[in-house]
């Protein structure tokens, strides 16, 4: 009892030949390490590399000061909120002292008439 097994092969696509246009460091970030089409001498890489340099410290120079104003807004909410909370208590303690001065008055005049009274 021998088995017969069958294997058939199919394919699934194209052959493909690959070439290598472009290298970078970094993923999508860096600087080009080599370009099948463009061709760059020394002093352009430089160039451009200088320029990614100034690009970065002006970005990390804007980021710094969205910070700081960032932060400025936040610090007046603040204080306007504290001076607000300030001005409500202030009142309310008017409003309580108002109270008592006429809590005060009433019993004065309640003790007047009742000296009169007798």
């Amino acid at each position: 009892k021998s088995q017969k097994l069958a294997l058939k092969l199919v394919e699934l696509g194209p052959r493909l030949r690959l070439k290598l246009t472009k290298v970078e460091r970094g993923l999508a970030s860096g600087d080009v390490m080599y370009h099948a089409y463009v061709h760059k001498d020394p002093e352009e890489v430089k160039a451009q590399r200088e320029k990614i340099a100034r690009e970065a410290a002006l970005k990390k120079r804007r980021r710094e000061e969205q910070e700081e104003n960032v932060r400025r807004k936040k610090d007046a909410i603040e204080e306007k909120r504290e001076k607000k909370k300030r001005r409500q208590e202030e009142r309310e303690r008017r409003a309580m002292e108002e109270l008592r001065g006429e809590a005060l008055a009433a019993e004065e005049s309640e003790e007047s008439t009742d000296e009169e009274s007798e």
